[in-house]
């Protein structure tokens, strides 16, 4: 039986993840992989990774902690590039475009800074004639920040 990698974030202990990782786990097992739940809080410097496995399924966005496995040889499912792009969704919407994938309407709006704010604010004139309101989870639009590193700067999607 093959052995792999569970990594999962140590501080996400809501019921849901601990079932999502039971699911997983028990997923592996019918697959004939055994694998090992590890925390990221176990790795904090490289020599953590001690005698690493070929692989691990990397469910978590930890993607420096990626990084640092993927240097040490360990072939991730989920990449450190993967984790990147669809934990910022301006990122996932443009691979998406590249890719020619459908997706909702995507406006991406001017990046800004904490503190700067918009000089102006004549582009919500379009978000607002193209999506239309309410912009809303489940409404004509959803407005959603991209990611919570570095500026802040928005997506916003709809379907019509």
């Amino acid at each position: 039986m093959e052995q792999a990698w569970l990594v999962t974030n140590a501080f996400l202990r809501a019921e849901s993840f601990r079932r999502m990782e039971e699911e997983l786990l028990s997923a592996a097992r019918r697959a004939g992989v055994r694998l090992k739940p590890v925390k990221n809080d176990a790795f904090v410097g490289p020599a953590s990774l001690g005698d690493p496995p070929a692989c691990a399924l990397f469910f978590d966005k930890d993607v420096r902690l990626a990084q640092r496995m993927e240097a040490a040889g360990v072939r991730l499912f989920n990449s450190s590039r993967a984790i990147a792009a669809c934990d910022d969704k301006t990122a996932t919407t443009l691979l998406l475009e590249r890719a020619g994938l459908p997706q909702p309407e995507t406006l991406l709006c001017p990046k800004s800074y904490e503190g700067v704010g918009y000089g102006g604010l004549d582009f919500l004139n379009e978000v607002a004639g193209r999506l239309g309101f309410p912009l809303r989870q489940g409404g004509a639009g959803l407005l959603r920040p991209p990611g919570l590193s570095g500026g802040i700067h928005g997506t916003a999607a709809g379907h019509h």
